[in-house]
């Protein structure tokens, strides 16, 4: 189904949904596309287009695990699935991870790789629930199986997160807010 076909009363007209000719209402406001459409505002996604492509130069055979997929728990949201797609292609073996990822496991051949993946996702477009009022626990009193999540990230500078800690610049509970702002 094209998009357009989903919202006839937006506006947008696709090429290949609706001919050219057709005259096509513009509406006040979305509240008012969504009243026409019988469409409630909180039923209605955002359309996400997520991907990569990747080209590496290899002086040799190199392995490979490469953790590029959506996440085990949005599955349900994508539009189509998001496969890892190799050129030249090579055999990939997948597993999950300790935090429920998808990894791809590869070797790469000696020359020119690349790792190219694209999928939709919907998503209602609304933050993560925040919870303020939130106390704080000491980590000695943390369970053992939770520490892991308090490892330093190659994906975050989390020696300037910790400087915004020790110098003061955040203190509980701000600084769970700092690390999400955090650019």
């Amino acid at each position: 189904m094209h998009e357009t076909e989903a919202f006839p009363s937006i506006g947008a007209v696709s090429s290949k949904s609706k001919p050219a000719s057709r005259a096509v209402r513009q509406p006040e406001s979305w509240e008012a596309a969504a009243a026409d459409s019988e469409i409630s505002l909180r039923a209605t996604h955002m359309r996400i287009l997520v991907g990569c492509e990747m080209t590496y130069e290899f002086l040799q055979p190199t392995p490979i695990i490469a953790t590029l997929n959506v996440h085990a728990s949005r599955f349900s949201d994508l539009e189509r699935p998001d496969y890892l797609i190799t050129t030249p292609a090579v055999p990939v073996q997948g597993y999950r991870d300790s935090f429920g990822n998808w990894c791809s496991r590869m070797v790469a051949p000696a020359g020119r790789f690349t790792l190219r993946t694209d999928t939709i996702v919907r998503d209602p477009g609304g933050g993560d629930p925040a919870a303020s009022d939130a106390g704080e626990t000491a980590i000695e009193t943390l369970p053992s199986d939770t520490v892991l999540f308090l490892l330093g990230s190659r994906y975050c500078e989390t020696d300037r997160l910790s400087s915004m800690w020790i110098g003061g610049e955040a203190g509980p509970p701000t600084i769970v807010k700092a690390a999400c702002c955090y650019q």
